[in-house]
């Protein structure tokens, strides 16, 4: 699998947990709890994989730069909602508004990504590089078994046997001066 259909088959998996949670009710607070779970986990594992390895790739590409910057606002924004999120109960009327309001810029990223980012690093990237990202990225989940934890807005963490300190502190460190500028 080539780097899109990696990406795009993380989409298909968040959109597939989006629905499942919209499909409960106030009654199923656990079983809420454990898709929302899920969802976060999916959501920072995700985002780990593109602003270290596909972002990077495409970012050096004039027509590919600025919905990369796009993307990475983009994510930051995630990154607070899903902490909102996390410390409302799901019971209550303010926790569904906040969900459906990460659901719509969740939508909103992942049509831009297919539509604009995608076609437009396409053109750049050649497909024998598309597919090494893609196997990269699948290497990666698979040999790191990626448990990600989110600890504050703009704080990843990726927790496994050997740990990726290293990749978390270059993302928190690339994140923060691509902020500041």
């Amino acid at each position: 699998m080539d780097v899109y259909q990696t990406l795009l088959q993380d989409h298909r998996t968040i959109q597939q947990i989006f629905g499942e949670i919209e499909r409960t009710d106030v009654s199923e607070v656990e079983r809420r709890e454990r898709l929302f779970r899920n969802l976060r986990e999916e959501l920072e594992a995700h985002v780990i994989l593109e602003e270290n390895i596909f972002y990077p790739e495409i970012d050096k590409f004039p027509i590919a730069g600025e919905l990369v910057d796009v993307a990475f606002d983009e994510h930051a924004e995630f990154d607070a909602i899903l902490h909102e999120i996390s410390e409302l109960p799901v019971a209550k009327s303010e926790w569904l508004e906040r969900f459906a309001e990460l659901k719509d810029m969740v939508q909103q990223h992942l049509f831009n990504e297919e539509n604009r980012l995608f076609p437009a690093a396409r053109k750049e990237l050649d497909d024998s590089r598309a597919e090494q990202l893609g196997r990269q990225i699948e290497e990666l989940k698979q040999r790191e078994r990626l448990i990600v934890r989110w600890q504050a807005p703009g704080k990843w963490s990726i927790l496994n046997e050997h740990t990726l300190p290293a990749l978390i502190w270059l993302n928190a460190r690339r994140r923060d001066l691509r902020f500041k500028w």
